[in-house]
């Protein structure tokens, strides 16, 4: 074997030279106190001299069984972690495509509770003196009538100069600068009005207001109140101030702001006990202590945890190397070595790993990333905030390569430390201990995710065909609504719908469910009260969304209804009579079982279409096969009629958009879970590999003494069970105490039995089958090559 020399005397040259061998060695001890510090030195010494590094790395290099895992499994780890910070860092810090510092208002009253818009015709027009100038924003919607058709369009009504305002300039056109100039977003423009470059100058009418285009907005340019963009803005002048938001540019002191906004209005409303200013892209989401701050944290939480099952996977090969060099460690310590060097050799190898798994870790994160848009319902859509990689990807990876590199290298260095008191003779028992600790503590983190898990799929669980009766998830959905012309009329709206190329079938409703369709009080026959979810509906509903009719038919107006299994077996079934708002309505069909988000079947009436029709209501169109209509066509064919329209998407749009949360945190959850137990399973198999290859030559004794196949296949099996209930029990003693703790902050439900045994059932049959293979491996071989095995 090579004669490597003290490895101190090496990397560090010039030390040595100056203070002697000894005084070297004191030097690099004090480096070590400082954990950043000292691996920092070992990057920057070792690059200087290169001598120490280049055969640490060229170990690794030499060494694909060793360093390739590693570097997958903690590459992994950093890619989850790295691609959860960036994500978190845009969602709470979003880019709005704004220009400069906007500063948003929130108004405080008595109780404390906090809203961004003020009450009555309250308003504030005068900026205060510390801030540049102050900019109102009033949200709204209805019907606009441009040359191509009338849309139901949401905007935003802004103080003229907007976009100058906001630093941003037009992509197309102008500024609004006087009452009446609109601004377009340029989503709306390209995709609802195809781009047209001859939109500036064209007269509309917003909201029964005369109106001219003079605009398009930049293509990032979502509007301070993100995240759902407005079709367009709208220069407002000097009308009532009741509903405006309040937006502060070029703020100096904001407690000074603060406390002259609450000034202003406490004269007139005293109850706003306090005006707070915050920056906007924090007032997004509600920040840190928001909705989605703390389903942000709980992800970053899960990411770590992956991370933290990567890192002690890691820790378990470098351990295990460690232990299959003894013979290799008792040569240098014979030579001279000092322990110290040992270690320093051992944390440059595992550094050499860790640069490799820094870079698995950049393109992992970087493909995940590439992927969000298809993962995350919540990424890369037009009305959301897009993620791609940036800063918080490059810091993780560098602060979290010596990081790791330490981590990794610590159980392998105490091992080294210690047994080479011991002169490192006992490796079967170390290897044990330190393999068994190892192995359970993933386990037991990939156990906990996987209950995690289940318990935010639960939640999400029922987004599918059966949520609210929808099976026809490509069924397309728009907002239709009367101009005040004339009512309409269900019957003329839906025959020219249908007469619309690319539309197979089209239907009226009320109300969708996951909407908030209303509930109101049914009086059964017996005269039972019973509360239930109230939707009207056109003919064709039922063959639209999918929802089947098990007994009877369709209603055919307002006086007839189906209504779901539960209420239909009360009521009396088809043919009794309830009671819906004081009219009496006659049950004529009772559809299949349709599941709510809480996995139950929730009470449902659905009458006929009435005969004073509603002002606004939803078109379920569904396409042909291999066609889509257009918003355009279906505009133009409903325009002759009084009618607006607006396009929401697809019914399974629709239910993912009304879940959007929860969904982004049950697919992360799971994408992390399903990381943390292969890599928790990739630990098992290594780890009995090498148990069954330190075993050989006694499993081939037992095999010359008799002993069967089955026994020793066996024997494989009850050394695993040890680590593996012991990580799992560890899991789900972990979980349990999480949920006791912060059950209230997590705002889940906690885990059921059932989830408990699932969950534990998969880790334990997942991680037994993983030992197939080691036990095939034991007790297929030949007893003499067994006995021949060192």
């Amino acid at each position: 074997m090579e004669d490597i020399p003290d490895q101190v005397d090496e990397l560090f040259p010039e030390v040595v030279e100056k203070r002697g061998g000894a005084a070297a060695h004191v030097w690099y001890v004090g480096q070590t106190l400082a954990a950043v510090g000292w691996s920092v030195a070992v990057v920057v010494r070792t690059a200087s001299s290169s001598v120490g590094f280049h055969k640490a790395f060229r170990r690794a290099w030499h060494r694909p069984s060793l360093s390739v895992p590693f570097a997958v499994v903690l590459g992994l780890g950093l890619a989850a972690t790295a691609f959860m910070l960036q994500v978190r860092g845009t969602f709470m810090k979003p880019d709005l495509g704004l220009g400069r510092d906007i500063w948003a208002v929130a108004w405080v009253d008595s109780a404390g509770r906090s809203s961004r818009q003020l009450p009555g015709n309250l308003g504030v027009r005068t900026p205060p003196a510390s801030v540049d100038a102050l900019v109102r924003i009033r949200a709204g919607g209805g019907p606009t009538e441009t040359r191509a058709g009338r849309y139901l369009t949401r905007f935003q009504r802004v103080d003229p100069g907007f976009l100058a305002l906001m630093g941003r300039r037009p992509f197309l056109g102008q500024d609004a600068r006087r009452p009446g100039e609109v601004v377009l977003s340029h989503a709306f423009w390209t995709a609802t009005l195809g781009g047209a470059s001859d939109i500036l100058g064209e007269d509309w009418t917003v909201d029964g207001a005369p109106s001219v285009v003079v605009g398009v907005a930049p293509p990032d340019f979502d509007g301070p109140l993100c995240c759902v963009r407005p079709d367009f803005w709208v220069a407002d002048g000097e009308g009532e101030a009741g509903g405006f938001q309040y937006l502060l540019v070029g703020v100096r002191d904001t407690a000074a702001a603060a406390a002259s906004l609450t000034a202003a209005v406490r004269r007139d409303y005293p109850f706003v006990r306090a005006a707070q200013v915050a920056p906007v892209d924090e007032a997004v989401f509600g920040g840190e202590s928001g909705v989605v701050g703390r389903i942000l944290t709980i992800l970053l939480a899960l990411a770590a945890m992956a991370y933290a099952g990567t890192v002690t996977n890691g820790a378990n090969l470098l351990a295990a190397d460690t232990l299959d060099r003894a013979r290799e460690l008792r040569l240098r310590l014979a030579l001279g070595s000092p322990r110290r060097a040992l270690l320093l050799l051992l944390s440059t190898e595992a550094l050499c790993l860790a640069v490799a798994a820094g870079v698995v870790g950049l393109a992992g994160a970087y493909v995940l990333l590439r992927v969000a848009p298809f993962l995350l319902p919540i990424i890369g859509r037009g009305s959301v905030l897009d993620v791609d990689i940036g800063e918080a990807v490059f810091l993780t990876v560098v602060w979290g390569v010596p990081a790791s590199a330490i981590l990794c290298a610590l159980p392998g260095m105490a091992v080294a430390w210690g047994g080479g008191r011991r002169g490192l003779a006992d490796r079967r028992a170390e290897k044990s201990r330190v393999g068994t600790l190892l192995l359970g503590t993933q386990i037991a983190l990939a156990t906990a995710l996987v209950i995690v898990t289940g318990v935010f799929l639960d939640t999400v669980r029922t987004l599918d065909g059966d949520f609210v009766g929808f099976r026809r998830g490509d069924a397309q959905v728009f907002t239709v609504g009367s101009a005040g012309d004339r009512p309409v009329q269900p019957e003329e709206a839906l025959a020219r719908a249908r007469g619309v190329a690319g539309v197979q079938s089209a239907a009226l409703t009320r109300w969708l469910p996951v909407y908030g369709a209303p509930q109101d009080s049914v009086v059964l026959a017996a005269g039972a009260r019973e509360v239930a979810s109230m939707e009207q509906v056109s003919e064709g509903y039922f063959d639209v969304t999918g929802l089947r009719i098990q007994n009877g038919r369709a209603p055919v107006d307002a006086t007839e209804a189906v209504v779901s299994p539960e209420l239909g077996r009360r009521a009396g079934g088809v043919g009794a009579t309830i009671e819906v708002a004081g009219a009496a309505v006659r049950i004529v069909g009772v559809t299949e079982a349709a599941t709510w988000g809480t996995g139950r079947e929730r009470a449902t009436v659905y009458r006929g279409w009435p005969a004073a029709s509603p002002p606004v209501g939803t078109l379920l169109v569904v396409p042909a096969p291999g066609e889509r209509p257009t918003l355009g066509q279906l505009v133009q064919a409903v325009t002759p009629l009084g009618m607006a329209m607006s396009a929401f998407g697809t019914l399974d749009d629709l239910l993912t958009r009304s879940r959007v949360l929860d969904v982004l945190l049950a697919r992360l959850a799971s994408l992390f879970g399903t990381l943390c137990v292969i890599v928790g399973l990739v630990g098992v198999h290594a780890h009995f590999v090498r148990w069954v290859k330190v075993r050989e030559r006694d499993m081939g004794i037992r095999y010359a003494l008799g002993a069967r196949p089955a026994r020793l296949r066996g024997q494989v099996y009850r050394a695993a069970l040890y680590p593996l209930m012991g990580g799992i029990g560890g899991g789900v003693l972990a979980v349990l105490t999480t949920f006791a703790l912060l059950g209230r902050v997590l705002r889940y439900p906690p885990p059921t039995a059932s989830g408990y045994a699932i969950a534990v059932g998969v880790v334990l049959v997942l991680a037994l089958a993983t030992l197939v293979g080691p036990a095939i491996r034991v007790a297929g071989r030949d007893p003499v090559s067994l006995l021949r095995s060192e």
